[in-house]
């Protein structure tokens, strides 16, 4: 029953936060999902940063933290950063994406990183169960502002470009269908 809006494009840093907040935040969302991490750029610090600065940004609205999967030994700072900063703001939860891939890695490709569809599909379900029912019905997908997939492919393949037939990113934002909204991942 939830209205979606996903703002995503691959290969992007949690700056990224930023120019989907700078350009969709007046949006009037309920919820916003944040799924950025995999890109961090080893520095534990800026990301740890540029997340407070987006969560500071987007205020009391309920926020939905996803973990990523530990493909590299320094990813686990990305986990760790989202894990800390739980406490420190009630307005946010989690969804361990991390232990949900660790657990089925038949929802990973070989890379350990991109989503097979299982995958997609279980990471959907992971957050329409933490997010529970939708505040009014039906549900709907909505455009999306933020599509550039040149950076990558979804699949980790190399280039995306030419093919309009790929799945889009994981990341997802949410908005119920009645007057609310949420967004970001």
């Amino acid at each position: 029953g939830w209205r979606v809006e996903v703002e995503a494009e691959v290969s992007r840093p949690i700056a990224f936060a930023d120019t989907v907040l700078d350009s969709r935040l007046s949006a009037g969302w309920d919820v916003v999902v944040i799924f950025l991490g995999t890109n961090y750029g080893n520095d534990e610090k800026d990301y740890l940063r540029r997340l407070n600065d987006a969560i500071v940004r987007i205020g009391d609205l309920p926020i939905v933290l996803v973990t990523v999967t530990e493909h590299d030994t320094e990813v686990h700072e990305v986990n760790d950063t989202i894990r800390s900063i739980l406490g420190v703001y009630p307005n946010l939860s989690m969804v361990d994406w991390q232990q949900i891939s660790t657990d089925h890695p038949e929802y990973l490709r070989e890379d350990g990183i991109h989503l097979t569809t299982e995958g997609r599909v279980a990471l959907a379900a992971a957050m329409a169960e933490h997010l529970g029912t939708a505040p009014a019905q039906p549900g709907e997908c909505l455009k999306s502002s933020f599509t550039d997939d040149s950076a990558g492919s979804v699949e980790g393949t190399g280039s995306s470009s030419g093919s309009s037939s790929k799945p889009k990113p994981t990341a997802t934002t949410v908005k119920p269908s009645s007057t609310a909204t949420t967004g970001l991942t």
